[in-house]
């Protein structure tokens, strides 16, 4: 049997064990997102409530803080991926100066979804879900989805600028390229038909020589 063979199912063994050491992780700062910006946003507003701008600081901030950690969570898998490259939070703030129009836009609709409250008919102040009302319900799903599609384009911004950070949403091969390429050539070049330039070689010629 030809020794080909064997490299060729020890190639092939090597990619089935390799995939179980690749667990990509992600930054725990994006799986605790929701209770990081809840605290900014009680630290921000109930020492300020006396005045009117608290309510709108506080939620531009929060949602800020909230799109920021959504990033940092599809984009790195650990801190050191973040503070590794200063170019990476320098990066960031030039993509959050970027979307300066809808934060601004985003603040103003917060604001005006706030103070819209007491002129809104009963049924969308009727509460929906453990004393939460319709309308803070819908403003709250809205702003959500919101800021996790803008973490999405940021991480994706971010990919293409830094290509060597691997991202915890990568998909994980099967196999790594580099070792099937010579099992591939080995294939293609057993199976490829013959030069009609060369002359066919009988192995019957060989042998009686």
């Amino acid at each position: 049997m030809p020794d080909d063979y064997f490299d060729l199912n020890n190639q092939s063994g090597d990619t089935q064990e390799k995939p179980e050491d690749d667990e990509v992780s992600s930054w725990w700062i994006g799986r605790w997102a929701h209770v990081i910006t809840l605290v900014v946003f009680c630290a921000l507003y109930f020492p300020f409530s006396g005045y009117v701008w608290s309510w709108q600081v506080a939620a531009t901030l929060s949602y800020i803080v909230f799109m920021f950690c959504c990033t940092c969570g599809l984009s790195f898998q650990d801190s050191d991926d973040f503070f590794g490259n200063l170019a990476i939070p320098e990066y960031m703030g030039k993509l959050l100066l970027r979307q300066i129009v809808i934060l601004a836009l985003i603040s103003l609709g917060l604001y005006e979804w706030h103070h819209l409250i007491p002129f809104l008919p009963n049924w969308a102040n009727a509460p929906a879900y453990r004393n939460i009302s319709l309308w803070e319900l819908g403003g709250i799903l809205l702003v959500y989805f919101t800021a996790v599609k803008e973490a999405t384009w940021m991480a994706k911004k971010i990919k293409q600028q830094f290509p060597e950070i691997k991202e915890p949403l990568d998909s994980i091969p099967s196999g790594d390229p580099l070792s099937l390429q010579p099992a591939f050539s080995l294939t293609a070049s057993q199976s490829a038909p013959p030069d009609p330039a060369q002359p066919s070689r009988n192995p019957a010629d060989s042998t009686c020589r």
